[in-house]
């Protein structure tokens, strides 16, 4: 992950309209939901949860169904506000294999640690509330870990009530391209 990849599209730089935070050496950046960002290692993710809002600014947890998700299951996790965390509900296995876990079940959060828990639960809180659309690069913050690139893209969904309480987190890696 030498270069750093770009975001295009919409969102040349000097109309940059989200907030950027460092975080040893990860960057979080959060985006508007409209216009459409462009992220290119997840564009087909970003056309499927775009596809699947239907009019709504987020979509629906359920209107994401495995099929449409079919090439990304490994790479994606779903998460769930739960108090001043988000328990995953679902923890692919190319995010087991980056993390040196299976993290299904845990608190998102507390998994982290202190290094950079602080600033991920104001990223998450941000991107829920506003709705936006999160981007994190750098390494992966776990002990042991540390060697591992990554880029993860958090895009909030709704409950049934549509309150925003969910995330679908895809996974790029060098390895995965």
């Amino acid at each position: 992950m030498g270069n750093k990849p770009s975001i295009t599209g919409s969102h040349e730089a000097d109309r940059y309209t989200g907030v950027r935070a460092e975080s040893l050496q990860n960057s979080h950046a959060q985006f508007p939901i409209e216009p459409m960002v462009s992220i290119p290692e997840f564009s087909t993710l970003l056309t499927i949860w775009y596809g699947a809002r239907k009019g709504r600014v987020t979509p629906h947890k359920a209107s994401l169904r495995c099929e449409l998700l079919k090439g990304w299951l490994g790479r994606i996790a779903i998460s769930e506000r739960d108090g001043d965390d988000y328990r995953l509900r679902l923890f692919g296995t190319e995010f087991s294999d980056v993390f040196g876990r299976d993290l299904t079940g845990c608190h998102l959060l507390a998994s982290l640690g202190e290094h950079c828990g602080g600033l991920t639960h104001e990223h998450l809180a941000t991107l829920l509330d506003g709705p936006f659309i999160g981007y994190t690069t750098g390494r992966v913050p776990i002990p042991g870990r540390e060697f591992l690139e990554l880029s993860i893209i958090d895009l909030p969904m709704s409950d049934q009530q549509g309150r925003n309480r969910f995330f679908l987190h895809g996974l790029s890696t060098p390895a995965s391209g």
